[in-house]
């Protein structure tokens, strides 16, 4: 049996920056590549707050290009983190009503893009494929003119 482990974030907009992490990897087909979900979190922050990730990349003498590396570094490693350890943002994200992840969906563009709902035995598939570590069979297609970069989770297949 899985323990469920407490969120471990210590500041409110790291569990909601992880919660839609968790949605948009479990929840949602294809997978969002954690670049993807990287662009989303910087529009919504410069539409919220234009110039602040270009003020502070300059303060802080760093380029956004590497902003967005570290950001996408970062989700990776919380996503994986939540997985293995179970935490309880992580169980919210894969029991999360359809509408409502429906609703994320639209408002972060993703439908016009081609990705939608998964259905629940599929997210079940991934989560088991990812634990055990085997690709090699399921909806994950073989070869790479079919198998975009950067999409999937755990697991990815090693070239």
């Amino acid at each position: 049996m899985t323990k469920i482990s407490k969120d471990h974030y210590q500041f409110p907009w790291t569990n909601d920056m992880l919660l839609l992490t968790c949605i948009f990897r479990l929840r949602i087909l294809p997978f969002v590549p954690y670049s993807e979900i990287a662009d989303i979190f910087m529009q919504w922050l410069s539409n919220g707050l234009p110039s602040l990730p270009s003020t502070w990349a300059k303060t802080q003498n760093i380029s956004e290009k590497w902003m967005k590396s570290r950001l996408v570094q970062c989700l990776e490693e919380n996503f994986k983190g939540a997985e293995f350890r179970g935490d309880q943002i992580w169980y919210r994200a894969k029991h999360a009503d359809s509408e409502l992840v429906g609703e994320m969906l639209r408002a972060a563009g993703l439908d016009k893009k081609g990705y939608m709902l998964a259905e629940a035995e599929e997210m079940e598939l991934q989560i088991r494929w990812r634990r055990d570590g085997d690709w090699r069979a399921g909806s994950i297609p073989d070869g790479e003119d079919i198998v975009q970069p950067g999409v999937g989770t755990i697991g990815d297949r090693q070239r």
